[in-house]
């Protein structure tokens, strides 16, 4: 979480600090150096993550915005920027728990909807296409 979130700004970034500190925090890691600092315009930003200790096992729930959520769904589904952060049971955990809210991850990755991606991450839609769309008329 600690390198993933080393990496991102903005939202994510704010994302991945209340993650990480909720890990910190269930682990009983209170002078980690594994600390991510979130943005200071980030206050108001309507995410959520705390992780707890169930036995053995430890239960990260939360919740956040469309973009943060699909970001992370996308990691367990191809290879991506995100992706190279997780092994292979965390990438299957990730897409599953995404694929329960019915997205069809695997689908929204293919290359045709890539003008969607585009602005749904705040890029003009012809970003990154060979041949951009064109405005009517």
């Amino acid at each position: 979480m600690y390198e993933w979130g080393s990496a991102v700004v903005g939202r994510s970034k704010c994302f991945d600090a209340r993650v990480l500190a909720g890990i910190n925090d269930a682990i009983g890691e209170a002078n980690s150096i594994f600390v991510l600092t979130e943005p200071k315009y980030s206050q108001g930003m309507p995410c959520e993550a705390s992780c707890v200790a169930e036995g053995e096992v430890f239960r990260l729930r939360g919740h956040a915005p469309f973009d943060i959520i699909f970001g992370y769904g996308s990691a367990g589904v191809g290879q991506n920027p995100w992706s190279a952060h997780l092994g292979p049971t965390a990438q299957a955990t990730l897409a599953n728990a995404v694929a329960l809210l019915g997205w069809d991850l695997r689908r929204l990755q293919e290359e045709g909807f890539r003008p969607v991606r585009n602005v749904l991450y705040g890029f003009p839609v012809g970003h990154g296409l060979k041949d951009p769309p064109r405005p009517p008329g």
